[in-house]
């Protein structure tokens, strides 16, 4: 990651709050094969090594919600299209073919020549971190790596670049660092004989894995409780300056206030900002009360892409609710997320779709109490070539459709699987405040 990033990183938490070799190149390409099973094993980084109440009604003004639809599919220009995904594909090929070879600085050219036509390629950007990394440009390959789990919507390529990432912070001797992205991996791509090693070794030698959940807080600001409009702009003034001193400027800036509810005797907010120099969306929920007010980093996403790409996440009405018992109320917060991208290498359409709910707790400083998924959902279809070009939606690939029901009672959620679906979260009764997820940012795919 960039400088600049940290440096906002750790502002925002000071408001709130043995190195091992690598192995011999024949044992790295034995490993490779071993670590990285995706659906298409020729094709990732790892295949050269690894990879209620409610608004106030009665006042409309105070309730104001953007309304913001699912993306859609586009039209596009299919030549060009077609064009595009037979470079990136040879581009990929190229880049691969680099690596394998020891030309690690030209095998990252050839990555970021394909990244320019599809931006916020999962499994580009998992390659590209790769080649860095074997190149021994560690910042360069961290950067990209992170890119590829926060755009992958596909255990196998997310699973591949955790491993990746594991073996950045191991080759800088951060062992508990690269503990943690190994133990993510597993979760997400679960079995894996090559990663469940190297934790363990690195949890004989000591290192200690960290939780998800430690991302999950508010951070209490100091400023004085800006109007609903004006608080993207009162949450960069706080942060911008010291930002500025150790970071030699910011490159961050307001994108927009998504909405403005009142709801549970406090005004909830969600905002976006945009870093330029990362092209990267950030999507921030803040609490206003009268005399203090709180917010919380959400979501991170890259922005659009190039053509028919996009990706976009929004929250819908918020309720409060008696949930955790006591008298207290909390905040249900209901979230979607839709990714969208066209698949140059094989020439489908992508799409992925999530709706979560999270809880938080407004009694005091806010706490964020648990995150659950209601659904998520993939689906792809060859949708370029003439002879599909009339075929509809309900034709498309289903990679996998997960649903939950979530119940709440006596300060407990309880999650099951909906609709004869497997679950989009894991199954059971939980106390709130104890669910494995507390927030988005400690996602399973989002983990850093």
């Amino acid at each position: 990651m960039s400088k600049k990033w940290f440096a906002l990183l750790a502002v925002s938490l000071s408001l709130g709050a043995c190195k091992k070799d690598d192995a011999p190149e024949g044992k790295q390409t034995s490993e490779a094969n071993a670590a990285n099973t995706t659906s298409n094993a020729t094709t990732t980084a790892e295949a050269t090594e690894t990879s209620s109440t409610a608004t106030d009604d009665k006042d409309p003004a105070q309730a104001k919600v953007v309304e913001k639809k699912p993306l859609e599919r586009k039209k596009v220009d299919k030549a060009k299209a077609k064009k595009q995904s037979t470079t990136f594909r040879e581009l990929l090929g190229k880049g691969r073919a680099q690596v394998k070879s020891g030309k690690y600085k030209e095998g990252v050219a050839t990555f970021e020549k394909a990244l320019e036509i599809d931006p916020n390629n999962a499994r580009a950007l998992s390659e590209l971190g790769w080649a860095a990394f074997k190149g021994e440009d560690l910042e360069r390959a961290e950067t990209a790596t992170r890119a590829s789990i926060r755009n992958s919507r596909d255990s196998n390529i997310s699973g591949a670049s955790l491993y990746n990432l594991g073996r950045i912070h191991e080759k800088r001797g951060e062992n508990d660092q690269a503990a943690t992205a190994y133990e993510r991996s597993l979760q997400v791509r679960p079995g894996n004989k090559i990663v469940t090693k190297r934790l363990a070794d690195l949890k004989g030698q000591g290192a200690k894995v960290s939780e998800a959940n430690k991302r999950c807080f508010f951070i209490e600001m100091s400023s004085k409780v800006p109007k609903p409009e004006e608080t993207c702009h009162a949450f960069w003034d706080e942060t911008e300056k010291a930002a500025a001193a150790s970071a030699a400027g910011s490159t961050i800036e307001c994108d927009s206030v998504d909405s403005t509810q009142k709801v549970g005797g406090v005004t909830v907010v969600s905002f976006t900002m945009r870093d330029t120099e990362m092209d990267m969306f950030e999507e921030y929920i803040a609490i206003l009360n009268k005399d203090k007010w709180y917010a919380h980093r959400f979501n991170t996403y890259d922005a659009l892409g190039v053509g028919y790409n996009g990706q976009q996440g929004y929250f819908d009405k918020i309720e409060a609710k008696e949930l955790a018992g006591g008298g207290a109320m909390e905040l249900v917060v209901p979230y979607q997320f839709n990714f969208y991208d066209g698949d140059y290498e094989e020439n489908t359409v992508d799409t992925y779709a999530e709706k979560v709910t999270q809880v938080i707790s407004i009694e005091g400083k806010p706490e964020l109490m648990g995150l659950f998924y209601e659904q998520r959902r993939s689906t792809s279809g060859m949708w370029l070539d003439d002879e599909k070009e009339g075929a509809k939606q309900e034709e498309d690939v289903v990679h996998f459709d997960q649903r939950s029901t979530l119940s709440f009672e006596g300060g407990k959620v309880t999650v099951k699987a909906a609709d004869g679906k497997k679950s989009a979260n894991p199954e059971g009764t939980f106390e709130l405040g104890k669910a494995p997820l507390h927030c988005y940012a400690a996602s399973e795919i989002d983990m850093f």
